[in-house]
């Protein structure tokens, strides 16, 4: 596996502590009134838990997940977090990001047979390195 296998799954795990810690506070004045970084993070663990996280038993794809297969879902996630986070700085918004269809395709990747997943995760990948290009 690769080396960075452990660090993404300690960045994803953290980015899921956040998300529990601004719960509370989404609660009390909702998820429109956090500061971008923070929207940007409530996204990313929305993406971590239902697109990475959850699988569906009965999916004749999604039923199994090999670790290679995990490794390059959550590796995309956390680059389209990463680049996020630069784009945020530059000014543009967590909408404006999470709407990319990247997004969209990253939450499909899940179902998609090993033969045309390698494929598909480096249009994402190559996506996903555009989205601070000028």
């Amino acid at each position: 596996m690769s080396e960075d296998f452990t660090s993404h799954r300690n960045e994803a795990y953290g980015i899921l502590q956040r998300e529990s810690e601004l719960m509370e506070v989404v609660q009390l004045i909702g998820a429109d009134n956090l500061p971008d970084s923070e929207r940007l993070v409530l996204e990313v663990a929305r993406m971590i838990r239902e697109d990475f996280l959850q699988q569906e038993v009965v999916h004749e794809v999604d039923t199994y997940c090999p670790l290679q297969k995990q490794y390059k879902m959550m590796s995309l996630i956390i680059s389209f977090y990463n680049q996020s986070q630069i784009a945020l700085d530059s000014g543009r918004t967590p909408e404006e990001l999470t709407n990319l269809p990247l997004v969209t395709e990253i939450s499909r990747l899940k179902f998609l047979p090993e033969k045309e997943f390698n494929a598909k995760c480096e249009d994402i990948k190559k996506a996903i390195e555009s989205i601070n290009a000028k």
